[in-house]
């Protein structure tokens, strides 16, 4: 897992402790309650899992983003800075400057 997060510059975000399958069938469980989405085994269920843990990792740092993007009235370029932000590990003022560069 480490190769392949490094390999595509990608940030590996693990528990401090393993999590019982309970535990993350449990939050799923709750996070599609009221959602039409079934998840059909243990596979798909451990990634919604990690992909809500990471989302909660990274959600201030999201909301960070929108709120600078919202102060310069360029909320469109969200997505875009988002991944930028998480890949380039550059500051987010930086990378609206690159963005804005292209266009």
């Amino acid at each position: 897992m480490r190769r392949y997060a490094t390999d595509t510059k990608s940030i590996l975000v693990k528990p401090s402790l393993p999590i019982n399958f309970e535990h993350k069938k449990k939050i799923t469980s709750e996070f599609l309650k009221n959602k039409e989405v079934k998840l059909k085994d243990k596979h798909q269920i451990a990634a919604l899992y990690a992909a809500l843990i990471a989302y909660k990792n990274f959600k201030s740092l999201f909301l960070k983003i929108d709120r600078i993007l919202q102060r310069q009235n360029k909320q469109y370029l969200s997505s875009e800075i988002k991944v930028k932000v998480l890949s380039n590990k550059i500051p987010i003022v930086e990378n609206i400057k690159i963005v804005e560069s292209s266009y």
